[in-house]
């Protein structure tokens, strides 16, 4: 989220598009204020090693994901089961799909 408002930043051809691009920026560090953010600790880095030695195909950043929601036994909310649906006993849900 970070990276994609500082692109939209990056790319401003305007003083107004520059300025609407710094306050979503703001918005986004003020919610993300209220958010607990789950460690990539040593557990975690067991687990990603140990998922990386299987070689699902799916990408790195989502891969240490799944390890941290592994490693902390939480459910990991998120619409892509087709990719995180291919790790070992991972909890996911999915909040879009009607139950």
């Amino acid at each position: 989220m970070l990276r994609g408002w500082l692109a939209v930043i990056r790319r401003a051809e305007s003083v107004e598009a520059l300025g609407r691009g710094y306050a979503k920026l703001g918005r986004t560090l003020t919610f993300l204020q209220g958010i607990q953010i789950l460690e990539f600790n040593l557990t975690a880095q067991r687990i990603y090693a140990e998922l990386k030695s299987i070689k699902p195909r799916i990408g790195t950043q989502d891969l240490r994901i799944a390890a941290i929601a592994l490693a902390t036994d939480v459910i990991l909310v998120t619409r892509d089961r087709k990719d995180f649906g291919q790790v070992p006993q991972l909890r996911l849900e999915d909040w879009t799909r009607r139950q």
